[in-house]
Parts: structure tokens; sequence; C-alpha cells
């Protein structure tokens, strides 16, 4: 099953997950996108680095990480 998240904090509010899970069963792609919830601001460049030792695919990060990451 290929894994997709989007990262950030907070993260209950996205809609994300519902939309691209509902994408996946609609296309029949063996897929599950969820959202991870990261508290620390600097934890999201620890969780970058090691997706190389998953089986993540991608991600999408929310604000206000995403102004952190430029």
């Amino acid at each position: 099953m290929y894994k997709f998240y989007v990262i950030g904090n907070p993260i209950s509010h996205s809609k994300s997950p519902l939309l691209f899970n509902n994408i996946f069963k609609s296309l029949n792609i063996n897929a599950i996108y969820k959202p991870l919830l990261i508290k620390n601001p600097h934890s999201y460049k620890t969780f970058i680095q090691d997706i190389h030792n998953t089986n993540i695919l991608g991600f999408n990060i929310t604000m206000p990480y995403k102004t952190l990451a430029n």
C-alpha cells in the first residue's frame, strides 16, 4: 500500500485526507492519505530526512510549517 501524509500543527482541520482517500478509492489505487500531527515546528525536518527509509511516497505540509520550510 502506498502511503501519503499531510503534516503540521494544527492538522485536524485538513480536508486533504478525506479528499485524497476518496480519489484513491474511486480510481482503485491501493493507497492511504493520513494526517500526521507534528507538534515541534522543527521536527518536520526529521520526518523529511527519515522518509527515505520508509514506504511513504509523498506528503504535504500545512501552515504554519510551510513558511518554515522555505
